[in-house]
């Protein structure tokens, strides 16, 4: 039987459900501290899955104690805590999962620009001040109104954006 550990604690009891269903045994961590270092090599020399957030590092020095084929997967968007060399070798297979948040991205950019349309920062600024007056609040050079607000960046949500936008 497979083997998984999850290194970070509050694992989604449902996700652990799901690869147990699959003939997998997970242990979670249980405890406050994030593994690394020698700990992280004691735990890919007894498990075949590694189910990791972004606080283990995972340096070279990890990669050459693996004998056998690993999983690394990783809950997070980003993968700057693992090192290159994972990437490249022929033992592991990194793994991650990037739309994770999709959703919780797309609320908070329809957020940002509800409250760039509304002048909230700039009218809770004027309040602070004591300047709070609809007057004072007036049309910026840089008003969002009439403007192309998506970037490069925002691509990968634009579509679910779009399909959650119509909940507004």
């Amino acid at each position: 039987m497979k083997k998984a550990y999850v290194t970070y604690n509050n694992f989604n009891n449902q996700a652990k459900e799901i690869i147990e269903n699959a003939g997998i045994e997970v242990t979670e961590n249980n405890t406050n501290i994030v593994p690394n270092g020698d700990e992280l090599i004691k735990i890919f020399e007894q498990y075949d899955i590694i189910i990791t957030g972004v606080f283990s590092k995972y340096t070279k020095e990890i990669l050459k104690t693996i004998k056998s084929p690993k999983i690394l997967a990783s809950i997070s968007v980003g993968l700057d805590h693992i090192d290159k060399s994972f990437f490249e070798s022929q033992l592991v297979k990194v793994v991650n999962i990037e739309t994770a948040n999709a959703i919780s991205v797309a609320e908070h950019i329809f957020s940002l620009i509800l409250s760039l349309n509304k002048r909230i920062y700039e009218s809770n600024n004027l309040a602070i001040q004591g300047k709070g007056y609809r007057n004072n609040v007036h049309e910026r050079p840089d008003d969002i109104t009439r403007k192309n607000t998506r970037t490069n960046w925002m691509w990968k949500y634009y579509f679910t954006c779009c399909r959650y936008s119509k909940s507004f």
